[in-house]
């Protein structure tokens, strides 16, 4: 009995040989495949956030009382350049009682040759100084 099971055991050893080769083939493709979308989504929301937040500063600029749609330009401009986030970007003002500015521009990747573009907008009134009523 003992002869037969010493001659089961390296049988059974000689046709797992390689197996953590296969699986390792298998396996590692995936998992640097889901460590790269993660990052790529990181980047991606990062992208996103500064482009509110710079669409926000120019709103911020812009309906000041007195203030021009240079300024709320100037000041997203800024934003960007101080930050990054964005690799090309442009900003869009338009205003009257509204102030509107939308950033557009392409995230930075890291597949060659992939381009993401990323569009935020933000709005709000322009501030009126209207003096003391008499009611």
């Amino acid at each position: 009995m003992r002869r037969l099971a010493a001659r089961l055991v390296p049988a059974v050893g000689r046709r797992e040989q390689g197996s953590a080769s296969i699986e390792a083939a298998v396996v590692v493709p995936v998992v640097l495949l889901v460590l790269f979308m993660t990052i790529h989504a990181a980047l991606w929301f990062y992208s996103r956030d500064v482009a509110m937040h710079a669409a926000q500063q120019g709103v911020d600029a812009a309906r000041l009382d007195g203030a021009s749609l240079g300024a709320g330009e100037i000041a997203a401009r800024q934003y960007l350049s101080q930050v990054g986030g964005l690799t090309t970007y442009h900003i869009g003002i338009s205003g009257g009682r509204q102030i509107r500015v939308t950033v557009t521009g392409a995230m930075p990747t890291i597949v060659p040759g992939l381009v993401v573009h990323i569009s935020q907008s933000a709005s709000g009134p322009r501030e009126v100084f209207t003096g003391k009523q008499n009611g």
